[in-house]
């Protein structure tokens, strides 16, 4: 079913967990009124339909979580991340991975200023990995496997030692599970 309308209207509310349930349809901008939320969980459901720019004034917002709502034939998320993610620079936790996403993750990423850990693969975001993302001093966990990105991982990135995962069509000297195969090992 839909999230219920008057969730809104809940302005003290700090912590808002609607992961593992059957939830369908679109986020609504209700849901991104709440400005004192810390945590907002909303993996595990049947979303679909793209990200209201209004979860990126949410300041307070620590945690976010989205993933896994791509099932079946359902799209899951979609649209694109736009410049205004950096506005989110107490989130620690951002994980918006197995979506339909696409577009290019914006330059701003560098501007979360305490993201430890973020998810963003399994989508079909396109383009180059921000070397912004060398900003992000706290980073210990990046995912940016099984997308269409290209290029490479920034010594910059590399210099923050995370745990950084891309595909084998990424160029990185740094990167964990990294194993790629070249024409060499075929014979």
């Amino acid at each position: 079913g839909a999230f219920p309308m008057t969730i809104g209207g809940l302005s003290n509310l700090v912590t808002l967990r609607l992961n593992d349930n059957r939830f369908d349809g679109s986020l609504t901008d209700e849901l991104f009124s709440l400005t004192n939320l810390k945590e907002l969980a909303l993996h595990n459901n049947f979303l679909e339909g793209e990200i209201p720019a209004s979860i990126w004034i949410l300041a307070s917002l620590e945690q976010f979580t989205a993933y896994n709502n791509k099932r079946g034939d359902r799209p899951g998320l979609t649209g694109s991340l736009p410049d205004t993610i950096g506005s989110l620079k107490r989130c620690g936790y951002f994980d918006v991975a197995d979506n339909s996403l696409t577009g290019i993750i914006p330059t701003t990423i560098g501007d979360m200023a305490w993201l430890e850990f973020g998810f963003f693969n399994d989508n079909l975001f396109t383009g180059g990995i921000p070397q912004e993302i060398g900003n992000l001093e706290w980073l210990q966990e990046l995912n940016l496997k099984d997308n269409d990105l290209e290029g490479e991982v920034s010594s910059l990135i590399c210099d923050l030692e995370a745990d950084i995962k891309v595909d084998c069509t990424i160029t990185c000297t740094c990167c964990t599970d990294h194993v790629c195969a070249t024409a060499d090992d075929a014979f």
